[in-house]
């Protein structure tokens, strides 16, 4: 790796790269589509790609508890029950 592309992957990140990187996050979407390019992607710079691992995870996280809070208190007790029997037949 040259000296000038090894310095460009290092770059330190300022501000207007941090918003450049939010407000295409804003975008439906693609946004997904840009954090899994950036997570998983050789050459992209270090901080890009453990901001983009970072709000994945927490995006993980919220749909989790918005699959929980869905099953356990929208649907009503007459319905999670029948979902928790449906999960817990055999």
């Amino acid at each position: 790796m040259s000296k000038n592309a090894e310095n460009s992957y290092h770059a330190k990140w300022n501000t207007r790269k941090y918003l450049r990187m939010f407000c295409l996050l804003t975008i439906p979407g693609l946004n997904l589509l840009l954090l899994l390019y950036w997570a998983f992607l050789q050459k992209t710079s270090s901080t890009m790609k453990h901001l983009s691992r970072a709000i994945l995870i927490w995006l993980i996280i919220i749909l989790i508890i918005a699959v929980v809070y869905i099953v356990f208190f929208a649907l009503g007790t007459e319905q999670t029950v029948k979902v928790l029997q449906l999960i817990l037949m055999d």
